[in-house]
């Protein structure tokens, strides 16, 4: 009986092993949960009462079309349950802001389905700044006459490094002027509306410390004007544009000056405009996706292929080179606009492609012109294809 009750002894203390950790480890734990489950954990102990009271780490989540089908309901209920959930769900977030009022945070994470109000992302910005965040991430819709006003205090903030904004399937997130932050190291924008009213012909000016920008699925409403991207330490850019997206969502010609770029993603319906400059020589790897299926006769795909080769060209200092089936499918539709010209890669190391196809020889070709000792990653009986009809090509290379 004696050994029953000391085996359930050493059990009891091994199941609350956990609670003798750290705030520290702690709040960690806490940061992978619904702040709505994380607050709950206070009632597993006294010593859980006050761990997330000091949790720097708050990520709020609701999926109202879980609850919710307009199918099964009226116009006028679903509005009312819409209206009464997102407001339940900002005043629930307020709540806990001000419940943590007296400590500094890490992480602020929002996300939902809902159309929240531009004051209030405004207030949670301020909170995120005046408590010394790292990390702002904000995933919802925004009513197109409710523009977000950044606080003034978000561009100058020295603790904030990432900044995500995120729009719902359905609704883009509308901000309404430049943004130039002084201190913040990356900044993701997933369909996110940049209007050109209200910002100079520079949407990202005075970001010295910027090392990542990502722009997913964005209307930048600059197809007259270059979309100009100035960053004195960027080295990640991706640009991705959506084929469903009108033409007029995206910039017909993009400028950057960037001297330490180093990777570049780009995926859209059409090849786009780059004037490099600077950062040419400091490109080491390009991951292209041209969607485009030329649904509007040979005038279009000679256009599409004409373009997509100066594009490439201004790639010329890459090592590395991922390209989709698309874009060899795009660049091999016309042979002929091939021959005579010259790869545009001089210092290519390393090419990835998975296609068997053996129609795109002319376009895997090409690019592989000048660059005898590219290690190339193919799949299927391409590579059959490529050693019998371009052997010249591969002479003295090393290829998989």
């Amino acid at each position: 009986m004696e050994r029953k009750k000391s085996c359930m002894s050493i059990n009891a203390r091994n199941m609350d092993r956990i609670s003798s950790l750290p705030d520290c480890i702690l709040h960690q734990i806490l940061s992978f949960l619904d702040t709505r489950f994380a607050v709950q954990t206070a009632i597993l102990s006294k010593r859980w009462q006050n761990v997330f009271d000091t949790t720097p780490f708050l990520n709020f989540s609701y999926n109202f079309s879980e609850i919710a089908d307009p199918l099964d309901l009226s116009a006028n209920p679903y509005n009312e349950l819409y209206d009464r959930k997102r407001d339940g769900f900002s005043e629930c977030i307020s709540k806990v802001l001000d419940a943590q009022n007296g400590y500094d945070c890490k992480k602020i994470v929002i996300r939902c389905d809902l159309m929240l109000d531009s004051k209030f992302v405004n207030s949670v910005m301020s909170y995120a700044v005046r408590h010394k965040a790292q990390e702002i991430e904000i995933m919802a819709g925004c009513d197109d006459l409710d523009r977000i006003e950044f606080p003034e205090s978000i561009y100058t903030s020295q603790s904030l490094e990432k900044l995500k904004l995120v729009g719902d399937e359905y609704n883009y997130m509308y901000v309404s002027r430049s943004m130039g932050f002084r201190f913040l190291k990356e900044l993701r924008l997933h369909r996110v509306e940049l209007s050109r009213e209200g910002f100079s012909q520079e949407i990202f000016p005075d970001c010295p410390n910027l090392e990542l920008l990502s722009l997913v699925a964005c209307s930048l409403e600059s197809t007259y004007y270059p979309f100009v991207l100035s960053a004195p330490k960027l080295k990640t850019l991706e640009m991705i544009f959506l084929l469903s997206e009108k033409s007029s969502l995206r910039p017909s010609t993009v400028e950057i000056s960037a001297p330490m770029l180093s990777y570049i993603k780009y995926e859209g319906p059409d090849p786009m405009h780059l004037i490099l400059g600077d950062c040419a020589s400091s490109l080491e790897e390009i991951d292209i996706d041209i969607q485009d299926g030329f649904s509007n006769g040979n005038i279009r795909e000679k256009w599409v292929i004409e373009r997509l080769i100066q594009m490439l060209r201004e790639f010329r200092n890459a090592k590395s080179v991922i390209i989709s089936l698309n874009t060899l499918e795009v660049l091999s539709a016309i042979p002929s606009l091939l021959q005579g010209k010259e790869s545009p890669f001089a210092n290519l190391k390393n090419i990835q492609l998975k296609t068997s196809w053996p129609e795109l020889v002319p376009g895997w070709s090409f690019l592989l012109k000048n660059s005898p000792n590219v290690k190339a990653s193919i799949q299927g009986d391409l590579n059959k294809v490529l050693m019998s009809e371009t052997q010249e090509s591969f002479r003295g290379g090393n290829n998989s």
